[in-house]
């Protein structure tokens, strides 16, 4: 089946609203919350901040809650909290 523009569009909008909206449910239940001391890893839903690479020191600027990816520059799997 090929998917039309219009029909991968309203797709991922639908991912981003879920991831969203996870992250807001998380934080309302105490789950997440913007003091994640122990730095994020790749995989995990963390909300619009600046990270950097644990491994690299690459910055990386979240715009909105969303799940972190690998650092693009030599794909670290763990970050801190950047300013």
């Amino acid at each position: 089946m090929k998917w039309s523009t219009l029909e991968r569009i309203k797709g991922h909008d639908a991912r981003e609203n879920a991831i969203e909206g996870a992250g807001q449910q998380m934080t309302s239940a105490g789950e997440f919350s913007a003091d994640h001391s122990l730095g994020y890893h790749s995989g995990e839903i963390t909300k619009a901040e600046a990270l950097a690479c644990k491994a690299c020191g690459k910055k990386i600027q979240l715009h909105k809650t969303s799940v972190a990816s690998a650092c693009p520059k030599f794909q670290g799997t763990r970050f801190r909290k950047s300013h």
